[in-house]
């Protein structure tokens, strides 16, 4: 009449558990990466918005050095390899245009580092 087998209990998962300093700990440790990503992110960002004022503006810029360099060149600093990922290059040299203003051209020398910057160097 009755079945007497003896049931048996499917088997429990033991799923992985965290304490939640565990997980404030992660979070921060991943955060740090995160923030410097996004640090890198902007500076991109701003370098091509200004590249793109510098072209509109009537002047020019080269990311290339040229086949024959003159005497007196220095390579270029390297920007980092995070900021390579997004998208950024070394820029060799830059002309701004006629119509900015001299605090403008240092505010270019501040953004390109790297760059030869006409009229200051």
């Amino acid at each position: 009449m009755f079945d007497t087998t003896p049931i048996t209990a499917p088997p429990k998962r033991h799923w992985h558990q965290f304490s939640l300093r565990t997980l404030f700990v992660v979070v921060t440790l991943l955060a740090i990466p995160c923030a410097y990503v996004g640090w890198q992110a902007k500076i991109v960002v701003k370098r091509k918005v200004m590249i793109e004022k510098i072209v509109e503006g009537g002047g020019a810029f080269s990311y290339f050095v040229p086949p024959i360099p003159p005497a007196n060149y220095a390579p270029p600093e390297s920007v980092p390899w995070c900021r390579h990922l997004l998208g950024d290059c070394e820029v060799w040299i830059i002309a701004p245009p006629a119509s900015m203003e001299d605090d403008q051209a240092y505010a270019i020398k501040e953004m390109f580092p790297e760059a030869k910057v006409q009229g200051i160097d």
